[in-house]
C-alpha cells in the first residue's frame, strides 16, 4: 500500500492545470478563503503554470483512476533577515472522497524542498479548519504566527 500511494504522487505538469484550477477554485469555496481570497480563475491558473514552470516552485498532484484528486503547491525563497532557504506552502487540497492521502503529498514537497537547499518549511491552517492545525501539529510542526487581515 505505501508503494502504491507514493508512486500516485507526481510533480504537475502544464497539462494539470486546468483541473488544478478547478481544483483550487473547490479549495477556496471550502474554506473561509471565499471570502479573504477570492479566485478568479485566469489569476489562478496563470499562478499555477508559473509556478509548474518554475525552478523554484513546484506542484505536486495525488492520481489515482479517477485523474488528478489532490495536490499541493510549494515554493522556495531566501529569507531576507537570516539567508536561510525556507519552503513555503501556497495551497493543499484533496477532493474530499481521497482524503487520507494528503500525508504523501506533504512528504514529496519536503523532500523536494530539501533539494532545493531549504532548511525548513513553513505551512497555513486555515482557522475554520482546526483538524489542519492537529494534523501539523502532530506532525512535529509548530506554530509560528497568526496572520490578520481586514479590508481597506
Amino acid at each position: 500500500m505505501i508503494a502504491v500511494a507514493e508512486s500516485c504522487i507526481r510533480p504537475a505538469t502544464f497539462w494539470d492545470v486546468p483541473r488544478l484550477a478547478e481544483m483550487f477554485a473547490q479549495f477556496v469555496q471550502s474554506s473561509q478563503y471565499a471570502q479573504y481570497v477570492g479566485n478568479d480563475p485566469t489569476c489562478s491558473a496563470a499562478a499555477i503554470q508559473r509556478m509548474v514552470a518554475s525552478p523554484d516552485a513546484a506542484v505536486f498532484v495525488r492520481e489515482t483512476e479517477d485523474g488528478i484528486v489532490g495536490m499541493l503547491g510549494v515554493s522556495v525563497f531566501t529569507n531576507p533577515f537570516s539567508g536561510e532557504r525556507i519552503a513555503t506552502e501556497h495551497f493543499w487540497w484533496l477532493d474530499p472522497k481521497h482524503r487520507g492521502f494528503g500525508g504523501w503529498l506533504l512528504k514529496r514537497a519536503e523532500k523536494w524542498a530539501k533539494s532545493k537547499g531549504a532548511t525548513r518549511i513553513q505551512m497555513m491552517a486555515p482557522v475554520d479548519k482546526a483538524r489542519v492545525a492537529e494534523t501539523y501539529a502532530r506532525l512535529g510542526y509548530c506554530e509560528v504566527e497568526r496572520i490578520y487581515q481586514r479590508d481597506l
